[in-house]
């Protein structure tokens, strides 16, 4: 059988351990929670129909408690006729164990640095790159200048 695909979980709450996991050929991830150290765990499993890749899937919590998943590398190999790198954004409502849908896709051919960046939570606001989200990662707008 394939290795299991497997991280951390950024911008955890406090008090929260977290990591995610995934195993080829499955149609969804599994997130494991501990609030109490580590003595115990919860299992959570989230629909996720696009594959991670070893080095190019990051997920992270929002403020509100939801998980967000960045995937670079996310047309390579899919065969269309701007097949590239990209990259796709994918969110999950994880109390209500909705499934990850994407809510930013960009086929951008080869990625640059900026893209490799990962999401960042500056009070309720969230940045991926040069992309941010005033509203837990459900609508993304893109700065196109980091001047005044």
């Amino acid at each position: 059988p394939a290795a299991a695909y497997r991280g951390a979980i950024g911008n955890p709450p406090p008090g929260l351990m977290s990591y995610w996991s995934w195993s080829p050929g499955t149609p969804s991830m599994q997130v494991f929670t501990s609030s109490d150290g580590g003595a115990s765990w919860r299992t959570t499993d989230l629909g996720l129909r696009y594959r991670p890749g070893l080095y190019a899937f990051d997920v992270y919590w929002t403020p509100g408690g939801d998980l967000l998943a960045r995937q670079n590398g996310a047309f390579h190999a899919d065969g269309s006729d701007d097949e590239g790198d990209g990259l796709r954004i994918l969110r999950a409502d994880f109390e209500a164990g909705g499934a990850f849908t994407p809510v930013y896709e960009a086929r951008t051919g080869n990625l640059t640095y900026w893209e490799d960046l990962p999401f960042s939570v500056l009070g309720d606001r969230i940045w991926a790159s040069n992309r941010w989200s005033d509203d837990d990662g459900r609508t993304w707008s893109e700065e196109t200048t980091w001047r005044p």
